[in-house]
């Protein structure tokens, strides 16, 4: 097979933005879920509620591009408790293969990142066709894991295939059980 040279447009940065109103509706349910789970069910893994603080609400605050996370989630009086990077998918468990979902390592890294810079929780929340699921990366869990090559081939960017770190469906704790469509 011969290699197709990329267009002038897709070398390099994209600077076209690339989100939806419908992906940031998606983004604002399955973070806004996030937080009322967090509050109503305080056994939840990893949960950044703490009776410590007394009574307090959760708040998720919508990033600007330049930081690359989607969510940052605050109290109401102003502590910064998470980073949250949201995905929407339509498939369930069982038809994606090997059950691991796959995310940019460049994602991952920069959720590392401003988590460990402001000493809150990172986290990944994606929506599936049976409900809603997060994780908690890790440095020890990411040194453990699978990266390959992949990413999307819909949109003809260059940038977009990358190395993405395979997480499976075992790490990923749910937190929504049902399907929701926005």
């Amino acid at each position: 097979m011969t290699p197709v040279p990329f267009r002038q447009e897709q070398i390099g940065k994209v600077n076209v933005r690339l989100e939806k109103d419908i992906d940031l509706q998606r983004q604002a349910k399955l973070v806004d879920t996030l937080c009322t789970s967090m509050m109503q069910h305080s056994d939840l893994p990893n949960n950044i509620v703490s009776e410590k603080r007394g009574k307090h609400t959760l708040l998720p605050n919508k990033l600007p591009d330049k930081y690359k996370i989607d969510y940052l989630i605050t109290t109401d009086f102003g502590k910064q408790l998470a980073f949250v990077e949201c995905k929407w998918y339509m498939k369930g468990w069982t038809t994606i293969p090997d059950q691991t979902i796959k995310l940019s390592l460049l994602k991952v890294k920069d959720l590392l990142n401003w988590a460990e810079l402001t000493k809150t929780k990172p986290f990944f929340a994606v929506r599936m066709r049976d409900g809603f699921y997060y994780w908690m990366p890790t440095r020890h869990l990411l040194s453990r894991a699978t990266v390959t090559m992949g990413g999307r081939l819909d949109r003809g960017y260059a940038g977009d295939i990358e190395p993405m770190v395979h997480v499976h469906e075992v790490h990923w704790d749910c937190f929504y059980v049902g399907q929701v469509d926005v």
